[in-house]
């Protein structure tokens, strides 16, 4: 938006009017020879008496009113917010803890029945297995024994 060459004029008639200062000469000369400069100049000069005049008494009816203090009520009776916060917050804790789905254990694999004489002879090996890692830990175990006091 283009400005109009007055507005610098008229910005300058509003900072001077708002100090109460006089209009310098070269701004008087505009003043005279621009129309609407001369609008605004007389708007200033009638609105300096309107802003700097007191403000009307506001009465004391008004002052009064404003001034009374508020008659002592009692005191309402106000919830504990903070612990009934807590409580609502433990409450919906155990339900979502009580209600949620349990769960799964891992399925087991298919133990062998031994019905079939593969399983008969496996269950055999194993068991050799195991009875042969016992005689190995049995030497260990007698020097350890024999080195604790008693």
């Amino acid at each position: 938006m283009k400005s109009h060459p007055c507005d610098s004029h008229q910005s300058e008639m509003s900072a001077l009017t708002d100090d109460g200062l006089p209009f310098p000469e070269p701004l008087r000369e505009h003043i005279a020879a621009c129309p609407d400069c001369s609008a605004f100049a007389r708007i200033c000069r009638e609105s300096t008496g309107t802003l700097s005049a007191p403000l009307p008494s506001a009465g004391d009816d008004l002052r009064t009113s404003i001034l009374q203090l508020p008659e002592d009520r009692p005191a309402r009776a106000r919830l504990p917010i903070a612990p009934l916060a807590a409580a609502a917050a433990i409450l919906l804790a155990a339900a979502w803890w009580f209600t949620r789905p349990a769960p799964q254990a891992p399925a087991m694999p298919p133990v062998a029945q031994g019905g079939t004489e593969e399983a008969a002879k496996e269950i055999a090996a194993l068991k050799e297995d195991f009875d042969q890692a016992l005689v190995h830990l049995a030497e260990p175990l007698a020097v350890f024994n024999s080195l604790a006091p008693r």
